[in-house]
């Protein structure tokens, strides 16, 4: 009986640390970086993955201190797969308007859906965008568990990325095969 407990209640444990994770993390379980265009159609077909999102980076501007601005894209899962909220508005679609997660949005001398960043930003290669949505702050939360990893806090149509990232969600089965993983 304190057998079938304590395997009973290491179970619990490890399924609420699986839901806390997915919370605040999303449902993706590895990131890929650096990922070349040549490589994206291998993760797109590859049989043991249930799901991918790609995002983009296009530009880091440094600010003061350890503080930067990460201009990139991403595609229709990526909100999905990392569990994260549009807070209001909507992601862009067209050349010159932006979606900024919430703490940026001061940094960019913005305040609201609608706003346009001014040429006092100091992140310049955002004048005369048009902020279209405003998205929960995830990217700190992220950093916890690498900050070597550059996720995108100011999102904009894919133009030129310089690099990409694939987060990858695989499929039940493949996680438990030894020889897959």
């Amino acid at each position: 009986v304190s057998c079938l407990v304590v395997v009973t209640t290491a179970k619990w444990i490890e399924y609420d640390q699986n839901k806390k994770r997915e919370e605040l993390f999303g449902s993706w379980d590895e990131v890929f970086l650096n990922v070349d265009q040549d490589d994206l159609n291998y993760f797109r077909k590859n049989a043991f993955l249930e799901q991918i999102s790609v995002q983009s980076i296009q530009e880091k501007v440094f600010l003061e201190g350890d503080q930067r601005v990460v201009i990139g894209s991403c595609d229709e899962n990526f909100l999905e797969m990392g569990n994260i909220e549009l807070l209001e508005g909507r992601m862009p679609e067209q050349k010159k308007e932006v979606a900024v997660e919430e703490e940026y949005l001061e940094i960019l001398g913005v305040s609201k859906i609608g706003d346009v960043v001014s040429n006092e930003s100091e992140v310049g290669s955002l004048f005369g965008y048009k902020v279209v949505g405003v998205i929960e702050n995830y990217s700190n939360k992220w950093k916890m568990i690498n900050q070597d990893v550059n996720y995108a806090s100011c999102f904009i149509v894919n133009n030129n990325p310089r690099q990409y990232q694939v987060f990858c969600k695989f499929k039940r089965w493949s996680n438990s095969d030894p020889e897959i993983n």
